[in-house]
């Protein structure tokens, strides 16, 4: 058993290259309630890295981490006399962890793969909150503070699944994919009447290509 795991371990061989694509899905859902709104922007690109490890029976073992950038504002009248703006700017990667499955021996292969990952976000934030005194002429007091998104998980995890073409030319993979994931829990969970709503999408769904050698 020893001798059969080493020639298949002789056998296996590991792919290194690159994966870019676009979301089809923002990265947050933003809304107006009664004191304050949001709005966001998920910037529509991704781009990473890949690394795969081809095993038997036409199976394969895949590794990303994907990069994306997103922005949100708020604006906020906490009442008559105060009022305020934040401004955010942000990252996530995200780390899938896959199955991968080919079919058929030609250049050109569908698969599709399926597996688990997390998604890891950070970024800075700068709150400006202007207070007006109730006093003539007013003279407004103004302050600025800066900090992180504060989100109330770093981190989720969720499952993945996906399904594409692999395309061969020499030692070139070329590889559109169409992936989707459910997270099991939200970065952002803002949601309300009063404060209007910052929550991040449970639902993902992106294009990618990937090179790999």
């Amino acid at each position: 058993m020893l001798l059969l795991g080493a020639v298949s371990l002789n056998a296996q061989s590991v792919m290194f290259g690159g994966k870019g694509g676009v979301p089809v899905t923002g990265l947050l859902e933003a809304g107006t309630g009664a004191k304050a709104s949001y709005s966001s922007v998920t910037n529509r690109y991704l781009i990473g890295a890949t690394v795969e490890v081809k095993l038997p029976f036409g199976m394969s073992l895949e590794v990303d981490a994907i990069y994306r950038h997103f922005r949100y504002t708020s604006q906020s009248g906490l009442s008559g006399l105060a009022y305020g703006y934040t401004h955010a700017a942000g990252h996530a990667w995200e780390i899938p962890v896959l199955a991968k499955r080919r079919f058929g021996n030609g250049t050109v292969r569908p698969y599709v793969d399926g597996g688990i990952g997390w998604d890891v976000v950070g970024g800075e934030s700068s709150a400006t909150n202007v207070l007006i005194p109730p006093s003539l002429p007013p003279s407004p007091v103004v302050t600025t503070n800066t900090g992180g998104l504060n989100p109330a998980n770093d981190a989720v995890f969720g499952v993945i699944g996906g399904s594409g073409v692999d395309v061969r030319f020499g030692s070139l993979h070329i590889s559109p994919e169409v992936r989707y994931t459910r997270w099991l829990s939200r970065h952002f969970t803002q949601t309300g009447f009063e404060y209007g709503t910052l929550a991040s999408n449970q639902n993902q769904v992106e294009i990618l290509v990937g090179f790999t050698f």
